[in-house]
């Protein structure tokens, strides 16, 4: 008889759940904010575009940094802060909220007296709706962590799609029919209301979770186990998984932004948020769809076997290279005909090539979110901050150490620092846990998929001819 545990079917059946609901909600989010994008790129000067690239990304850089690795902890410990009410209000307020508060005010003010002047005069309203979108996504974002960590998926996709939709009609509305004109203030205005209504209506399903919980009163026994749990380990681990936090987002458009506005000028800026935008929403989709059912899906596991968890790790592998294949496969057979094809138009085959080289990065993100998972569970994450400080340094090397540099060969090195750290991380999780990933895919699925991708390429080739 095996010794093995498979994954418990009510498990499996949330994670499969909430997998599709966040799946689904996120192609529809990621639709339409890419359509915004492209509009915003055909109605604003390619130098005004790249400042609202710059402080969107300044903006969510500074977003993830302030949240000092709270939203990263909560699968850790989620079994503990919801074992009551009490235990949940103690550990929340005692060791997310009161900590995180000076930290948020702190991150927010750096931000807006160093970085925003550098982009916007000091008379603009961004000097206090920047600001206010900074405190209001690092709620938001841990807020949405925790509720996709206990299964309400669902209502926190509805309510996000609700709120995104009305929010990018309210300012196309207000251009196309008001006659107003694109400025900062109608771009950003609408989003920093979007914010606040999305972390009212978290706190309110949040506190209807709460409600649910057992009103078990907390004996000092109950509050020392917490106590030593958070103690010990929650800062060590929230500071390293603060600085992986950020260390991923090197390599996203949210840091690369405000760089390539710094080394190459703000054109150039506006060019690669554009190209890097779409190859983020890729990311975005699979990142929401296996990124938060992955972590509450492992959370739950966090008293299993390591067998359990290695098949769901496996499992995890399997949804994110049934995402990942078709766009693969669709850009190795098109990939020709699409350069030709934007060659008619310099402004487009700028914006294609770089974002089929940054597309590549995005793709090599997904294997080291799943990792980076499993680490953080294990309560292993110093070791995997350890790898990735590697990252640092060569991302450093990249930038600082050829004045000549282009944005194309900066991204290529990209890929090969990211290729040599994720061949560390696989080696060093086989040789602790006995991990590896699992490259399985559904074969009717890939056969749909190159039926799909040869039509395209015919359709393609007979467009660039």
């Amino acid at each position: 008889m095996s010794n093995t545990q498979t994954i418990d079917l009510g498990k499996a059946q949330r994670f499969k759940y909430g997998f599709k609901w966040t799946l689904a909600g996120s192609i529809m989010y990621e639709v339409v904010k890419s359509f915004h994008i492209f509009l915003l790129f055909s109605y604003m000067t390619h130098a005004s575009y790249g400042i609202v690239g710059a402080l969107f990304s300044l903006i969510y850089l500074t977003t993830y940094i302030a949240d000092f690795g709270a939203s990263n902890t909560i699968p850790s410990y989620a079994s503990l802060f919801t074992q009551s009410r009490k235990s949940f209000v103690y550990t929340f307020v005692h060791y997310y909220l009161l900590p995180n508060t000076p930290f948020i005010i702190l991150c927010t003010g750096l931000c807006t007296y160093i970085f925003l002047p550098k982009f916007l005069s000091t008379q603009s309203s961004m000097f206090w709706i920047a600001p206010c979108i900074i405190v209001l996504e690092t709620v938001r974002s841990f807020m949405r962590y925790l509720l996709h960590t206990i299964f309400l998926n669902k209502q926190v996709v509805v309510i996000e799609l609700t709120l995104f939709f009305l929010y990018k009609a309210s300012i196309w509305f207000c251009f196309f029919v008001m006659g107003w004109t694109l400025s900062l203030e109608l771009i950003f205005f609408p989003h920093f209301v979007d914010s606040l209504l999305c972390v009212l209506l978290f706190s309110v399903l949040t506190v209807r979770y709460v409600i649910r919980l057992p009103s078990t009163d907390l004996t000092d026994h109950d509050i020392d186990q917490i106590r030593k749990a958070s103690i010990s380990k929650t800062y060590a681990m929230r500071i390293c998984n603060c600085i992986l936090r950020f260390a991923r987002h090197m390599f996203t458009s949210n840091l690369l932004t405000p760089l390539f506005a710094y080394k190459f000028g703000l054109k150039s800026a506006g060019f690669f948020y554009l190209s890097s935008s779409f190859a983020h929403s890729l990311q975005s989709i699979i990142r929401y769809s296996v990124g938060f059912s992955g972590n509450a899906l492992l959370a739950s596991l966090k008293q299993s076997p390591l067998s359990t968890k290695k098949e769901a790790f496996g499992m995890l592998c399997q949804s994110m290279v049934n995402l990942i294949a078709p766009p693969t496969l669709f850009l190795l057979i098109n990939y020709h005909p699409i350069v030709r094809l934007s060659q008619r138009h310099e402004v487009t085959s700028i914006t294609v090539s770089l974002s089929l080289i940054f597309l590549l990065i995005t793709f090599t993100e997904f294997f080291f979110m799943i990792y980076e998972q499993f680490y953080i569970v294990e309560q292993e994450s110093s070791k995997f901050l350890l790898i990735k400080l590697i990252e640092l340094g060569l991302l450093y090397f990249a930038f600082e150490a050829n004045p000549y540099a282009t944005p194309f060969s900066i991204l290529t090195f990209l890929i090969v620092i990211r290729c040599i750290v994720f061949a560390i991380i696989a080696s060093h999780a086989f040789f602790q846990w006995r991990l590896k990933p699992r490259f399985v895919t559904n074969t009717s699925y890939m056969l749909v998929t190159l039926a799909c991708s040869l039509l395209c390429l015919f359709i393609i080739s007979s467009i660039s001819v």
